[in-house]
């Protein structure tokens, strides 16, 4: 008998190394594995989904004649571009006998590069620019300034605006009024469109 107890000694050590040793790590590590397996399909499935859904969007952007995507790129345009909008304003307003006498153009800290995150899942995908304007002419020619503004091909907003009357030299000028406005614009920062 006392043969036959090493051997089943080994087999009972065996056996407990087996359960208490080998087999809690092989299944952990089995089930860490297969848990990093399920993880990556769930985001190679949606990979696949997203370059499903990109490449239908490129597709439905190819078909978009070029004269309406163009048309587009100028109501929202892809970068702030202050000096052409400068100039685009100041066409405006010499057409319609109005004089802009200030700009100030601000692109919001939270907007300008290395600041921006995407915010297309879940807030808006275009940017603001500021741009305050001091001015003066008749009633009249801001008007018709403004008339021209509405009807340009970028998307601009009025969002403030202060009108007195316009002094010079201590003297008012009759119908001259001087004039203060904030307008919006907005542009995308990425390639959306």
């Amino acid at each position: 008998m006392k043969g036959n107890l090493g051997p089943i000694l080994a087999i009972f050590i065996s056996l407990g190394l087996y359960f208490g040793y080998v087999q809690p790590a092989y299944n952990n590590t089995v089930v860490s594995l297969k848990h990093q397996i399920a993880n990556g399909n769930t985001a190679l499935s949606a990979a696949k989904q997203y370059t499903k859904r990109e490449a239908s969007l490129e597709a439905e952007r190819q078909q978009i004649p070029s004269a309406e995507l163009k048309s587009a790129l100028m109501a929202l345009p892809k970068s702030t571009n202050t000096v052409q909008l400068v100039f685009d304003l100041s066409s405006l307003a010499a057409r319609s006998g109005f004089l802009i006498t200030n700009f100030n153009v601000s692109i919001p800290t939270q907007y300008k590069s290395g600041n921006v995150k995407s915010t297309v899942s879940g807030g808006n995908p275009y940017r603001i620019v500021d741009i305050n304007i001091s001015g003066a002419g008749s009633y009249r020619a801001f008007r018709q300034f403004l008339n021209s503004v509405e009807h340009s091909l970028r998307i601009i907003d009025v969002t403030q605006l202060s009108v007195r009357n316009s002094n010079s030299n201590g003297a008012q000028i009759k119908g001259v009024y001087s004039y203060q406005a904030t307008l919006q614009t907005y542009w995308l920062p990425y390639n959306s469109i």
